[in-house]
């Protein structure tokens, strides 16, 4: 087999498990699965590195250098293959839309589709927005959860929510009142292991 065949299968492999991008409601499992897959072969520099500005020429006596590129040689060579697999991981109508890119013959490909369902699909809408608030006041603890647990995964919902750029250090509370929490035992302990 030939080093660029293996190439090809380690990141097919790699993306196997990635879901597939539906749109807005699903990104934040699908950059979670890009993300996984691109670690397994350090492919992370792909989604990061921005192609360098154009030369401008500013004398014709003066020949321009061109800027030094921050991709290695080894990951030039895996941007198509990535950039490939990652239209693999999108719906069929995102696929349409976002194939020129990857068909383009420049470089920075990867970076280029993934900035560009970034910029569209990354940022939350109000409808995402909307379904994480009413899934943080609807979340209540089963009488056989363990406080502690429940208090855990209220404060990665409570992240989640902080992330999105929303100031819900008070709705936390509202919630623990609503529950009842605020005066069990263990309550104060609680609390401090969900706001950390």
């Amino acid at each position: 087999m030939t080093d660029l065949y293996q190439r090809f299968v380690l990141v097919q492999g790699c993306f196997a498990k990635v879901p597939v991008l539906e749109g807005e409601r699903n990104w934040p499992e699908w950059e979670d699965g890009i993300y996984g897959a691109l670690r397994h072969f350090q492919g992370l520099p792909l989604l990061h590195t921005a192609p360098p500005p154009p030369i401008a020429v500013t004398s014709t006596e003066q020949v321009p250098t061109p800027a030094p590129s921050d991709l290695s040689e080894d990951h030039k060579s895996l941007d198509p293959m990535v950039a490939a697999a990652i239209l693999q991981c999108l719906s069929r109508a995102l696929n349409k839309s976002y194939a020129p890119i990857v068909d383009d013959t420049s470089s920075y490909k990867t970076y280029r589709i993934y900035s560009a369902l970034r910029g569209v699909y990354g940022t939350p809408g109000l409808q995402y927005l909307h379904s994480q608030i009413r899934d943080f006041l609807s979340f209540a603890p089963s009488e056989s959860d363990d406080l502690l647990v429940y208090m855990e995964t209220l404060r990665q919902k409570h992240a989640r929510l902080s992330q999105l750029g929303m100031d819900w250090d008070k709705m936390l509370d509202f919630k623990l009142l609503d529950l009842g929490l605020l005066g069990s035992p263990g309550w104060e302990r609680a609390t401090r292991v969900a706001r950390q």
